[in-house]
C-alpha cells in the first residue's frame, strides 16, 4: 500500500484535489507533510456573507434595509472572520466571495449603512485585506462597500487576476486616484443592472483605474455606459484587451460607435440580447467596422452584424455563436451567400426550422465543429403531446445518415433539445420505441468519414460517440467510446453522460 513516503507529493495533491472540504481537514491532522499539502487547498477559497438586504420604505422613498447577524451568531461569524484574515490563513486564499445572504430569518434590520458596514465585518475585513497576498480572484456579489474598500482591493491586492463585480440592490462604490498600474489583472467583469443604482459619470470613474491594467485581455461591460455617451473622448483605449462583452439593452444613448475602436487587437466578441431590430444596431454596426479584420470569435443574435463580419473585407472571423435572435432563415441565406471559411459554428434553432439547416452545410467548406441547439417553446397550459414530441431528435438524426447531409470537413457535431416552459422531467417521460441509438451514431459517421465526435442531449436520452484519441489525445484500447442511455431507463447514465456531452463542446469545438 503506498504511503506518504512511497508516493510523490504531486500525486498526493491531485489525491487531496478530489477530496470534500471535511475531508481535508481530516487530512492536514495526520501529519506534517499532509498538512503541509492540503492545508493550500482547504482555505485556497474564502467566502464571506457580511449581511442580507431588501428594499424598503424610507424619508418617502425607496432604500436599503440592511439585515445582520445579532448576539452569539454575531460573535461566531467574528471569529470565523478573524481566522480567514489572520496572518497564517490570509496568504493561503487564492479567491474570495463576498455577497449578500439569501435569507433573512433571524437577522436584525439595521437602516444606518455605517453602522452596517461596521457590524457586518466588513470594515474589519478590508482593514486586513493586504494580508491575503496571493489572492487571484475577487467576486463582489450585491455588496455595498465600505468608502476605501475598491481602492483597498486596487492597491493591496499585488496578485488580483480576475475582479468581477455585480450591483443590483448595493450602492455604487466611489471612484479613487490610483498610484500604480495593476500588474496581473486580466479579467474585469462589470454587470451593473440595477434599476435602483443611478448610473452617472461618477460610476465608470470609480472603476476606471482598473482599466489600465498593462494585462487586462477580458472586459465584461454589462452596465450602462452613459458616462461614456455624454462624452465619448473620455473613452479610454485598450490596448491589450482580446475579449469583449457588451449588453447593449442597458445603454441607450449612442456609445458603440466611438466604443469599440478603442479596442485595436480584440479577436472575441459577444453582443448580448439584440437582434436586428433593436435600436443600437446602427450603432454597434458602426463601430464593429474597425473589428473586421481582428475579431475572430463573434457572438450575436443579430444577422446584420453577421453580415458585416462575414463580407466585410480581409474578414478574421472563424468562429460564430448565433443565440435565439433573427429568424435563422437569414442567417443561412447569409451562408449561402458568402461561403465564409467558419471553422466552429453554434445555433439556437426552433425545432420547426431544422429543414432549413441542410443547404448550408455545403457553403462551409473549412468548418470543423457545429453545435446545434433545438428549441421547442410550448404556450399555454396545454401539456405537450409526448408522441409527437418524442420524434424530433429520432428523426433529425435519422436525416444525418445520408450523405452529403453535413459539411465535408466535420470533425465534430453536438446537438441538444431543449423543452422551454414545461416541467423539466417531462421529456423523461418520451417513449423512444425501435430506436438503436449507437447504431444511428454509426450511420452517421459513415455518411461524413472526418466525424471524431458526435454528442447528443435530447433531454430524454444521450448519446456520446468518440474516438478516444479524439478524447484523451491517446489511442489505448478500444478506438471508440461509445455510450447512450434513456433518462427514463437510466437517469443516472444519462445525466453523466449529458455531463460528456457539454464537455465535449468545450473540448473540440473550441480549439483553433
Amino acid at each position: 500500500m503506498p504511503t506518504s513516503l512511497s508516493t510523490p507529493p504531486e500525486l498526493w495533491l491531485e489525491v487531496f484535489k478530489a477530496l470534500p472540504t471535511a475531508a481535508l481537514a481530516s487530512v492536514t491532522e495526520t501529519s506534517r507533510a499532509f498538512a503541509a499539502l492540503a492545508r493550500p487547498l482547504l482555505f485556497a477559497h474564502f467566502e464571506f456573507v457580511p449581511y442580507g438586504c431588501s428594499m424598503g420604505r424610507r424619508d418617502g422613498g425607496w432604500d436599503i434595509i440592511y439585515h445582520l447577524l445579532g448576539g452569539e451568531e454575531l460573535q461566531r461569524a467574528a471569529s470565523i472572520l478573524d481566522t480567514w484574515t489572520s496572518n497564517s490563513i490570509a496568504p493561503l486564499v487564492r479567491s474570495c466571495t463576498i455577497r449578500a445572504s439569501r435569507s433573512r430569518d433571524s437577522l436584525v434590520a439595521e437602516d444606518n449603512e455605517e453602522a452596517a458596514m461596521r457590524l457586518s465585518g466588513l470594515h474589519t475585513f478590508f482593514s486586513r485585506l493586504s494580508r491575503f497576498t496571493k489572492l487571484k480572484h475577487v467576486l463582489l456579489d450585491d455588496v455595498t462597500l465600505p468608502t476605501d474598500a475598491l481602492s483597498n482591493i486596487y492597491h493591496l491586492l499585488p496578485s488580483l487576476e480576475v475582479l468581477y463585480i455585480v450591483c443590483r440592490f448595493s450602492r455604487q462604490p466611489v471612484a479613487f486616484e490610483n498610484t500604480r498600474a495593476l500588474a496581473k489583472l486580466r479579467k474585469l467583469v462589470l454587470k451593473i443592472e440595477s434599476q435602483h443604482t443611478v448610473t452617472t459619470s461618477a460610476t465608470l470613474a470609480a472603476y476606471r483605474p482598473f482599466f489600465g491594467s498593462a494585462m487586462l485581455k477580458e472586459l465584461d461591460l454589462s452596465c450602462n455606459l452613459r458616462a461614456w455617451s455624454e462624452d465619448p473622448h473620455d473613452i479610454p483605449t485598450f490596448p491589450t484587451v482580446t475579449h469583449v462583452r457588451i449588453y447593449p439593452n442597458l445603454t441607450v444613448q449612442p456609445v458603440f460607435a466611438s466604443l469599440l475602436p478603442k479596442f485595436p487587437v480584440l479577436q472575441d466578441l459577444t453582443i448580448v440580447g439584440i437582434s436586428s431590430a433593436h435600436p443600437a444596431i446602427p450603432d454597434i454596426v458602426s463601430g464593429c467596422r474597425s473589428l473586421v479584420s481582428t475579431v475572430a470569435h463573434l457572438s450575436t443574435g443579430s444577422s446584420a452584424l453577421v453580415e458585416l463580419f462575414l463580407y466585410g473585407d480581409k474578414s478574421a472571423l472563424r468562429t460564430l455563436h448565433f443565440p435565439a435572435g433573427d429568424n435563422i432563415s437569414t442567417l443561412c441565406k447569409l451562408i449561402q451567400t458568402a461561403h465564409p471559411l467558419l471553422v466552429c459554428l453554434s445555433l439556437d434553432v426552433p425545432t420547426a426550422k431544422a429543414s432549413l439547416l441542410a443547404p448550408m452545410w455545403a457553403c462551409l467548406p473549412a468548418l470543423r465543429s457545429l453545435k446545434i441547439n433545438f428549441q421547442r417553446v410550448f404556450r399555454g397550459e396545454d401539456a405537450p403531446d409526448a408522441s409527437e414530441e418524442s420524434k424530433l431528435a429520432p428523426s433529425y438524426l435519422q436525416s444525418l445518415c445520408a450523405p452529403h447531409s453535413l459539411a465535408p470537413t466535420l470533425q465534430t457535431l453536438v446537438l441538444k433539445w431543449h423543452f422551454l416552459f414545461c416541467s423539466p422531467a417531462w421529456p423523461q417521460q418520451l417513449a423512444h420505441t425501435d430506436f438503436d441509438l449507437p447504431a444511428v451514431a454509426a450511420a452517421v459517421a459513415a455518411a461524413t468519414p472526418t466525424l471524431t465526435a458526435i454528442g447528443v442531449d435530447a433531454a430524454s436520452f444521450a448519446l456520446r460517440w468518440q474516438c478516444r484519441a479524439a478524447a484523451t489525445g491517446l489511442l489505448r484500447g478500444e478506438p471508440w467510446v461509445d455510450e447512450a442511455a434513456f433518462a427514463a431507463e437510466n437517469i443516472a447514465s444519462y445525466e453523466r453522460i449529458q455531463r460528456a456531452v457539454e464537455q465535449m463542446w468545450v473540448d473540440e469545438g473550441l480549439r483553433l
